[in-house]
């Protein structure tokens, strides 16, 4: 009796160990699975898309959310933020039902975000409801349909996030039938496009915007990118084919858009990203990261200072993030300014009202002197000087040929100087022959990692009004623009002269036409100086110019010789936005300019 207890008690015993073993290994399975989804790393086994999915309604609701709201300005909505897309606070994946409350009963959330799939997905039993749960996970305690009422009476904002395709359409449908009841911001986010580091097949992204375009196109479109991060291994980047492909999709439909960026690869692909968002002002970002993801510090700041605070969103999985952005920028920094070379100098000098006109000048400064006082003066935010080659092939600094022999400096030196003297200072330099492109930009190329301000790059590239001189070769310029310092602004300009007897040209439609195809394939944010005397007689067709691109501005220049009539000036201003107009002109024509407007 006792050796069958004995044998009875080990198989019980075995039977246990056994059933923990088996247990273990199904949690640790579960747990690989859910890394794996959560980062991306997988390759996509749906067999069904969007266009696979039909919905039917006999009964659609006629009115639909207060677009105004809805689809409006998130920021606006929230006043508390003052513009600022820092102090917009997520709760990121509020699914269950304790998950939603929590985020419901904290008075510091504004916006909730919820992951939808569908019940029992990719089981022979799924259903046609939509869920809160984030994929592996097939069941939850949460429904879209109770989540948006639920919300919904809250008055704070929603982003849906769509996991699934399938899910897309009767996640719509349930959205739609709150209508007008509805009447706070609402994001649908969907990864449309392939990012970097994964095979996970992305959503796709004509069918989304089709879809909501059908059932509820009052909203805020958040597009992304299916994305991995390699924690061993070096990481790939954002593609330029994918940033293309995705301005294809966002252009072709009408809603604000923001693009979620993970925070661990978005320095590396700053330039991409600032040339998407800033195709159109309707256009902004959203940074999200993964706690698993290692950022730097540095790199978080980075982003901050290196766009306008209005069109940069933070939804992260830890609050930390956030928060350790928030006491640099509120405190005392240890992180030092680090601006991309190729930004907008408005977002450097954090411009009131993005305003071009607040931007001031030190022009022609050569001279060492003239450069020293310049960086010593606090009113000044950029820096203007000319290059050309000496003798020697080494570029120096002067504004005419016949000013070669008396320069006192070197590019190098000049650019040194700047960089020591620690100043928050723009450059803007303006190399003034063919043969001095190279050399000069090779410089710049080679300091790169230690100039953390705006440049601009300026060479007058094709004939103008009343020209008597031969330009830079422009396509020259563009070439080694792109090849060896990329990252800049450029300011392609045109050769001028001013008559004071007789009649002047002025810009004319065929040189803006010459301009832009010269430059309509260049990535970088362009700005065309034109000649303050010769702009007020041609708003039209430069007009025409800068509305074919928004990452194009121009700026007018004086000479400080020929006359300029300031109503002229005053139409300039009233014809264009004032983020799009820069202003280099002597003091003492600015100040009768800016009286001039305050006057109206």
């Amino acid at each position: 009796m006792d050796s069958k207890i004995r044998h009875r008690c080990v198989k019980l015993t075995l039977g246990s160990v056994a059933a923990l073993v088996a247990l273990g290994f199904c949690v640790g399975i579960i747990y690989a699975v859910a890394d794996y989804y959560a980062n991306d790393y997988s390759t996509s086994v749906t067999s069904t898309t969007i266009s696979d999915v039909t919905t039917t309604s006999t009964e659609m609701p006629q009115d639909i959310a207060n677009p105004s709201v809805t689809g409006g300005d998130i920021l606006q909505y929230f006043p508390h933020t003052n513009n600022d897309g820092l102090y917009l606070s997520f709760y990121h994946g509020a699914n269950s039902l304790a998950e939603m409350n929590e985020a419901l009963h904290d008075d510091t959330i504004n916006i909730l975000e919820g992951d939808i799939t569908l019940q029992f997905y990719g089981l022979p039993n799924q259903t046609e409801i939509p869920i809160m749960a984030h994929p592996p996970m097939v069941i939850s305690d949460n429904t879209l349909a109770n989540w948006i009422e639920t919300v919904m009476e809250s008055k704070k904002a929603m982003k849906l996030d769509m996991k699934v395709a399938e899910a897309v359409p009767f996640a719509l449908l349930e959205l739609r039938s709150f209508g007008q009841t509805l009447n706070q911001p609402v994001w649908i986010n969907a990864d449309v496009m392939m990012g970097p580091n994964t095979q996970s097949e992305p959503i796709d992204g004509d069918l989304f915007l089709q879809e909501i375009n059908e059932k509820f196109p009052n909203s805020t479109l958040s597009l992304g990118w299916t994305t991995g991060y390699r924690i061993a291994l070096e990481n790939d980047q954002y593609s330029w084919e994918s940033m293309d492909g995705m301005l294809e999709l966002a252009a072709s439909t009408p809603q604000r858009i923001t693009f979620p960026i993970r925070a661990s690869l978005a320095r590396e692909s700053w330039h991409k990203f600032l040339w998407l968002v800033e195709q159109e002002d309707r256009f902004s970002l959203t940074v999200w990261s993964p706690t698993t993801d290692p950022v730097p510090l540095e790199d978080r700041i980075f982003l901050r200072d290196n766009l306008d605070t209005a069109r940069l969103f933070y939804d992260t999985a830890s609050p930390a993030f956030v928060n350790s952005i928030k006491m640099e920028i509120e405190g005392e920094r240890s992180v030092p300014k680090s601006f991309y070379t190729g930004g907008n100098v408005l977002d450097f000098f954090r411009t009131p009202e993005r305003d071009a006109l607040n931007i001031t000048w030190a022009h022609q400064a050569n001279k060492e002197n003239e450069l020293q006082t310049a960086l010593e003066d606090d009113y000044i935010m950029m820096l203007e000087a000319d290059v050309r080659l000496n003798t020697n092939g080494i570029p120096v600094m002067a504004h005419t040929s016949a000013d070669i022999p008396f320069s006192d400096q070197t590019l190098q030196q000049w650019i040194d100087k700047v960089i020591s003297s620690g100043t928050e200072k723009g450059l803007k330099l303006d190399v003034k022959t063919t043969n001095a492109l190279a050399p000069s930009f090779e410089i710049l190329r080679n300091r790169s990692d230690l100039i953390k301000v705006p440049v601009w790059l300026n060479s007058d590239v094709l004939r103008g009004p009343n020209s008597v001189s031969f330009p830079v070769d422009v396509t020259t310029f563009f070439e080694q623009a792109e090849n060896i310092f990329p990252h800049c602004t450029l300011s392609p300009g045109w050769t001028t002269a001013y008559n004071p007897i007789g009649e002047n040209e002025y810009y004319t439609q065929a040189m803006v036409e010459e301009m832009y195809e010269s430059c309509k394939n260049s990535r970088q944010a362009i700005t065309f100086p034109v000649r303050a005397s010769l702009t007020g007689k041609s708003i039209v067709p430069l007009k025409w110019l800068l509305d074919r691109s928004n990452r194009y501005s121009i700026t007018v220049w004086h000479s400080g010789q020929e006359e300029v009539i300031i109503d002229e000036l005053v139409d300039i201003r009233n014809t264009f936005k004032k983020n799009q107009v820069f202003y280099d002109l002597p003091e003492a024509m600015m100040q009768e300019f800016l009286s001039r407007l305050e006057s109206q």
